[in-house]
Formats: structure tokens, C-alpha cells, sequence
């Protein structure tokens, strides 16, 4: 293992959870909007947001409105990037793989096996734990 992976490895845990919280959170506005109706406050905001009217042609976006600025706000996108970045670091915090292996990981390139999960990137097997 690497120096700076070393001195970097007790702080982990503090992005994987800042992420998953970021992920839950967008994930549970998301699913209050979807279930409020368009122009009504969406709950558990405290009034900050309002589920914008949208045209027909956007029917599969979910967007809210901020009530002190104005902003729209895209929700099915947000929650969208909150998962893939969870996503992303639950991936290279489990595998140890490289962010350059990381982008170029694919689901032909994980094969689960009895106790390792290998991760072939540039054509060469490698076992991660």
C-alpha cells in the first residue's frame, strides 16, 4: 500500500458518509415532490421549496421552485448525481481499484468470485479485496 494511501485511510469514512447522507437526502426530496402536486410546497422543507408546474414535454423531470430566489431546481438530477458519486466512492472504497481503472470499469470487468471480487482493468486481472 501506498504512503499517502496510508495517511489518507482513516479519513474515509468521512466522505463515504457525507455522500450516503447527500444520496438519502436527495433521494427522500425527490420521492416528497414526486408526491405533491404541482404549485403546492413540497413538505418537510419548511416552505423553501414548491414543486414547479412544468410543461407536458418535461413530464419524466421532477423540478421544484425556491420560494426566496426563485431558482429552479432540477430534483431528478440531483438525486441522480448524489447516487453516482455514492456509487463511485462505495466503489473505490470496497475494491481499492484506481480512479483511472474507475472510469474505465464496465460490468464485464467485475467477476464475483468465492471470497474475491476481481476487477480486470487494461486486460490484466487483478484480485481486490
Amino acid at each position: 500500500m501506498d504512503q499517502r494511501t496510508r495517511e489518507r485511510l482513516p479519513v474515509l469514512p468521512v466522505p463515504a458518509d457525507t455522500v450516503d447522507r447527500r444520496r438519502r437526502a436527495a433521494a427522500e426530496l425527490l420521492a416528497a415532490a414526486e408526491h405533491t402536486r404541482p404549485g403546492d410546497l413540497i413538505p418537510n422543507t419548511a416552505g423553501a421549496l414548491r414543486r414547479a408546474v412544468a410543461p407536458k414535454a418535461a413530464g419524466h423531470l421532477t423540478r421544484a421552485e425556491e420560494i426566496s430566489t426563485g431558482r429552479r431546481r432540477n430534483l431528478t438530477n440531483e438525486e441522480s448525481e448524489a447516487f453516482w458519486a455514492f456509487a463511485a466512492i462505495e466503489v473505490l472504497r470496497l475494491t481499492g481499484i484506481r480512479n483511472e481503472e474507475l472510469l474505465e470499469l464496465t460490468h464485464h470487468s467485475v467477476t464475483r468470485g468465492s471470497r474475491h471480487l476481481t476487477v480486470r482493468a487494461d486486460r490484466t486481472p487483478t484480485k481486490r479485496m
